[in-house]
């Protein structure tokens, strides 16, 4: 997949962050280097987007004739944000080996792809952010959640908040957030239905609870926090109650069945970035923790619901113990 490449990098950017263990930037950024510019010289157009095939995005359901089910070629809104912050992360790390014009390079390319984003995935007609530009780069505006990730491409503040607001009126149910929005011809609500064959379904309507960290992270940077803390809660308690004790399933049924009070949970039981993107909201964004142990900074910048009266809580940075 074109994301997991990114996602390792920008990931070991927070790794280091956290644990402060900076010799594994001199270890490793022989492949960080490597991870960027392979891209740059086989993966990348003339405006900087990094491409890929309709199914190489994590909406990757293809049907017995390898069509995808859920077309995103050739540059999907969240693959060129992770690109972008894969290039920054690259240019951290080159900034600590003293690699400058690696990290005047990288930075340039960043600049470049969020300058063109704003240009080429929205426009006039539409209050939210376009999923992908196709080959000919034309822009295609299904309401998918996607596009949540692609804020940080974002400068215009109405756009922002509108993408926001679309997502979380059209997405975003009790129970989590869906992969399209209902009014969409390709809307299949029910991951396992004797109507059509459960991948079509996957990443057309389905719940993916993973998702709901980058919604209630977007919501929380908008002081959104009670309407977050909504979504969170209602995932502690099926963490609790339902499926795998303690864990968040890999998908759920967007709608109920006759006599349901909450939906089927399907896909993986205990899936894990379900479950690592609600301890992650909480720990960064609820609580507000965010080290940079490699600058020895520690930002704090709780956002703690308004139900929650008192809180006491303590948490290692590197090898020390914060109260």
């Amino acid at each position: 997949t074109t994301d997991g490449t990114p996602r390792f990098i920008i990931e070991l950017q927070d790794y280091i962050k956290y644990s402060g263990d900076i010799s594994l930037i001199s270890e490793l950024y022989p492949v960080v280097k490597n991870s960027i510019e392979g891209a740059l010289k086989y993966w990348t157009d003339d405006k900087g987007y990094l491409l890929h095939e309709d199914n190489e995005t994590w909406m990757d359901a293809r049907d017995e004739n390898k069509n995808s089910y859920s077309p995103r070629g050739t540059r999907a809104n969240d693959i060129q944000d992770l690109w972008y912050r894969q290039l920054l992360a690259g240019a951290y790390f080159a900034d600590n080996m003293k690699d400058n014009e690696s990290s005047r390079k990288w930075k340039k390319i960043a600049e470049k792809v969020k300058k063109h984003f704003a240009e080429d995935f929205t426009d006039a007609k539409h209050s939210f952010i376009a999923d992908r530009l196709d080959k000919n780069e034309k822009p295609e505006f299904s309401v998918r959640p996607n596009q949540l990730f692609a804020l940080d491409l974002i400068e215009d503040s109405k756009m922002k908040t509108n993408t926001l607001k679309t997502v979380w009126t059209e997405l975003v149910y009790p129970w989590g957030v869906a992969t399209l929005d209902k009014a969409n011809p390709n809307f299949h609500p029910f991951h396992l239905s004797p109507d059509y064959h459960k991948d079509a379904a996957y990443h057309n309507g389905t719940i993916w609870p993973w998702l709901n960290g980058i919604a209630m992270q977007r919501m929380i940077e908008a002081e959104q926090i009670e309407k977050a803390y909504h979504l969170f809660k209602n995932m502690n308690e099926m963490a609790l109650t339902k499926g795998v004790v303690g864990g968040l399933s890999e998908n759920l049924d967007a709608f109920l069945h006759k006599g349901q009070t909450w939906p089927k949970l399907t896909g993986t039981y205990l899936q894990a970035w379900s479950n690592a993107e609600q301890l992650r909201i909480w720990y960064q964004y609820f609580l507000g923790i965010r080290p940079d142990m490699t600058v020895s900074e520690l930002t704090l910048a709780p956002r703690i619901p308004s139900e929650i009266k008192n809180l006491e809580y303590h948490f290692f940075i590197g090898n020390q113990m914060v109260k």
